[in-house]
């Protein structure tokens, strides 16, 4: 089904073109300067945000399932990327 409106093929490649492509690129750039870890807690966040401006934008209805599984989901990241041998280990250095 092909739409005759012009303003729904310019909506679509302003999507692909400026959205998507655009901003792949500048996220590809950025992680250059980044470490692995500072960019997994950054796409962490890209659900978070999206959630929220579902719940106030779109008005979507955020159930008690979807809350514990992405508070899980968040949860297991930012334990897997916290470095906590590290801070043991300055503990035991300043008590010595």
């Amino acid at each position: 089904m092909a739409s005759k409106n012009n303003t729904f093929w310019l909506g679509v490649i302003y999507c692909a073109l400026f959205s998507t492509a655009y901003m792949y690129t500048v996220s590809n750039i950025s992680q250059r300067y980044l470490s692995a870890e500072r960019v997994a807690v950054i796409y962490l966040f890209e659900p978070v945000f999206g959630a929220i401006g579902a719940f106030f934008i779109l008005g979507e209805n955020l159930g008690w399932r979807l809350l514990l599984g992405g508070t899980l989901i968040f949860s297991a990241t930012i334990i897997s990327e916290v470095n906590f041998k590290t801070d043991k280990l300055k503990l035991l250095a300043k008590k010595n």
